[in-house]
């Protein structure tokens, strides 16, 4: 999907130049990267949260034999 994303926002940056508009494609970058920022931004305590469980069932099952 992002791949995709890519090649859209290229392909419409690329005919943006062309016909010379050049802040155009700024802005629609600057959209672009604001909201992956947030997408990871919301993803990294999820990421933390499952770290943290698997080192406490680690550390239970440790605990068990």
């Amino acid at each position: 999907m992002r791949i995709i994303c890519w090649a859209g926002a290229l392909t419409v940056s690329y005919y943006l130049y062309k016909q010379q508009l050049g802040a155009i494609p700024f802005f629609l970058f600057s959209i672009y990267f604001f909201l992956l920022a947030r997408k990871e931004l919301r993803d990294r305590p999820n990421k933390e949260l499952a770290a943290k469980k698997k080192l406490l069932k680690e550390k239970l099952q440790a605990t068990k034999r």
